[in-house]
């Protein structure tokens, strides 16, 4: 073998063995934080299960639905921190009406309102609740999606005549954007602040889920720009990340 060869497969297998180096790395760093976020995600179960303590099967978070972190610091946030009789408007239906009706039930009063698009997931969560003996602390609303213009972009979006329907004179004391899905279109979620803003309490809280995703950070930077900070009734905020989800405290309207 000449000596061009010998330099040539040096190089091939060293190329070879930093290329395994990094992927490595990289494995480890997902399996760190894969690790990190399963422990909080028993945690976070414990608590729902210790302070909800449901008397039947509840359903169970996986796939697309929001994470148990989120779940249980809502629910916290219900029985501890938010106000006394608290009104949830939940954009996208599943696991989440649930757990967050069951923490209604345990504070004794409030209610949340999940928008669905879907009528087979709708129905889902409402066989969920009349199940769970819920149902006197949600309602599942069936709000197709529309065609929207907004800030020169085109959504598809909920019929907002439905959600004002639904919540009669009340305001809304915490938002929770888990829809419409993705593939309805770019940036899919970014109507609902400016569509729900004005339904909104002074001192609401904001819930942006998925917020890891390349689409939800577009609409965070969306929403701090255009929405929470150069509005002329501007909402002044604090932020904070919980999982995968981006949280807003609202502290009032200049």
């Amino acid at each position: 073998m000449s000596d061009d060869q010998i330099n040539s497969n040096y190089e091939s297998i060293k190329e070879e063995l930093n290329r395994l180096i990094k992927f490595n790395q990289g494995w480890n760093t997902r399996l760190r934080r894969s690790t990190m976020e399963g422990a909080a995600e028993v945690s976070s179960f414990q608590y729902l299960s210790a302070e909800l303590a449901p008397n039947r099967f509840m359903p169970v978070v996986g796939g697309w639905s929001i994470q148990y972190q989120v779940i249980a610091a809502i629910a916290d946030y219900i029985l501890h921190d938010g106000p006394e009789s608290p009104t949830i408007v939940e954009l996208g239906s599943g696991i989440s009406t649930s757990w967050l009706a069951l923490a209604l039930k345990r504070h004794g009063t409030g209610r949340i309102i999940s928008v669905e698009h879907d009528e087979n997931y709708a129905q889902q969560t409402k066989q969920d609740l009349l199940r769970l003996g819920l149902t006197d602390y949600a309602d599942v609303i069936l709000a197709p999606l529309e065609a929207r213009r907004i800030e020169r972009d085109n959504f598809r979006w909920y019929d907002r005549a439905v959600i004002e329907d639904a919540l009669g004179t009340q305001k809304i004391d915490i938002l929770i954007v888990d829809g419409p899905p993705g593939d309805s279109g770019p940036r899919s979620r970014f109507p609902a602040l400016p569509m729900l803003a004005n339904l909104l309490n002074d001192e609401a809280l904001l819930v942006l889920d998925d917020a890891d995703r390349d689409e939800e950070q577009k609409i965070i930077r969306s929403w701090n720009r255009s929405w929470l900070f150069d509005s002329d009734d501007m909402l002044i905020s604090n932020q904070r990340s919980v999982g995968r989800s981006h949280w807003w405290t609202l502290q009032g309207r200049l």
